[in-house]
């Protein structure tokens, strides 16, 4: 029941156009934006990862340093 509900708000929203999938390059003409948005979410997704990545070696640097050196690297 809850499903077919689901399944039943997504039709409408679509049909509003107020969410649409990501489209291959022959419906670009169709739906331009919708294109910009799924690589825009896409390569937010990829910097974030990133930026994960980036944190953590910064955090494991920092655990390598002793506190002397801890303090000038902050500074």
């Amino acid at each position: 029941m809850f499903s077919i509900n689901r399944e039943e708000k997504t039709r409408e929203r679509l049909a509003s156009n107020e969410v649409a999938p990501c489209v291959f390059p022959e419906q670009m003409e169709k739906w331009p934006i919708t294109i910009y948005n799924c690589r825009t979410i896409h390569v937010n997704r990829v910097l974030l990862k990133l930026q994960g990545h980036l944190w953590s070696f910064s955090n494991r640097i920092m655990r390598n340093l002793s506190t002397h050196e801890r303090a000038l690297y902050r500074n």
